[in-house]
């Protein structure tokens, strides 16, 4: 197969491609789209064909390339932006998916990367219900995702809450800020009351790679079983001798509970979050 990363600079798109197995690798040929050279990780892959090309301009590198799969991570990923960056926001989203859609055969195989904030927070949150988008960014996410369904029969719609790592890199999620600085030996002021779902980049990647045999396409919610936000931390972070460094702490966001629906992941993918 032929299959395009976009996004390939990003940490989730350069935490996919370096976790690519050697057999993989031989077996497919992998495209790594970016508006920039490759990162310092990623240039020792060698079997990775990087094309240096911005989503937003022309695409006739991808035409070229008879694309199989797409697995689309490129996007503007902060839903806390200022009136300023809206104009930003919608071209690196909308404007951007649109080209790369308008650059590939109907036949493709189409990974996105959606969000749970399409949803309205206080009601259950399932993948049939009514839309309600909470932030600017949600608005555009649910623009792509019917642009995608418009185009394609064969996709995945990933809508995703918290997404984290391990804490080796501190901006990446909130939850990666508390497991670096308890690697610091700093004390973390933890949500003991805030509960929501998560899932780690490893598993997200994982997915997609198992996603890639299966054919019950379409919109899928994915994610951990709910988490209060102390829990999740100590669930990751396994040295009991440092647990006096995190304080538990109220917080005032609403909802405190965000009930994320996982069921038709666990029934039609079989995939499971940690």
């Amino acid at each position: 197969m032929n299959i395009l990363v976009t996004g390939s600079n990003g940490f989730i798109g350069t935490e996919f491609l370096s976790n690519l197995s050697k057999t993989f690798l031989k077996k497919n040929k992998v495209y790594a789209l970016s508006r920039k050279l490759p990162n310092q990780k990623l240039k020792n892959i060698k079997d990775i064909s990087f094309i240096i090309t911005d989503l937003k301009k022309n695409l006739k590198k991808i035409e070229r390339k008879k694309i199989d799969v797409v697995i689309h991570f490129a996007a503007q990923a902060n839903h806390h932006i200022k009136k300023s960056q809206k104009k930003l926001t919608k071209d690196d989203n909308v404007k951007a998916t649109k080209n790369l859609l308008s650059a590939l055969n109907k036949n493709c195989l189409f990974f996105f990367t959606s969000t749970d904030k399409v949803y309205n927070p206080r009601s259950k949150c399932i993948e049939s219900s009514i839309l309600k988008p909470q932030t600017y960014l949600a608005k555009q996410k649910i623009i792509c995702e019917k642009m995608i369904k418009k185009k394609f029969k064969k996709y995945f719609i990933f809508r995703l809450p918290i997404v984290h790592s391990n804490g080796r890199f501190r901006d990446l999620s909130i939850i990666d800020q508390f497991l670096y600085d308890l690697n610091e030996n700093k004390s973390i002021n933890v949500y003991s009351n805030i509960k929501r779902s998560f899932i780690q980049t490893k598993e997200l990647n994982q997915a997609i790679l198992n996603c890639l045999k299966l054919k019950n396409y379409g919109t899928y919610n994915l994610g951990t079983k709910l988490y209060f936000y102390n829990q999740r931390v100590m669930k990751l972070y396994k040295i009991s001798k440092k647990r006096y460094l995190i304080n538990k702490i109220k917080g005032n966001v609403k909802p405190k509970i965000q009930f994320f629906e996982v069921k038709k992941c666990l029934q039609n993918l079989k995939l499971r979050f940690s």
